[in-house]
């Protein structure tokens, strides 16, 4: 179950990693009145000013950095449970 937990983790990361980077090169391309962020298919913020991106790029990088944490978080959890279950017997 951890294994899948840490999959999934790590698949989000790279995801929220991915689009942080394309907002941020968004930011150095793009200069016009607003733009729409989308995410996995869904509009979370219309009209969005050139401005404004930089700090979404960064809220991205950021739940990716959680979700990374959770990964290993996942990961180690799962190998201490190992660890006590070799241990008892």
């Amino acid at each position: 179950m951890n294994k899948v937990m840490t999959s999934v983790f790590t698949g989000v990361a790279i995801l929220f990693f991915w689009k942080s980077a394309e907002l941020w090169h968004l930011e150095t391309t793009f200069r016009n009145n607003g733009m729409s962020i989308t995410f996995l298919g869904w509009e979370l913020q219309s009209d969005v000013p050139a401005e404004k991106i930089p700090s979404y790029a960064r809220a991205f990088f950021v739940c990716g950095s959680i979700a990374v944490m959770s990964a290993f978080i996942a990961l180690f959890r799962r190998s201490s449970h190992e660890v006590e279950s070799s241990v008892d017997k």
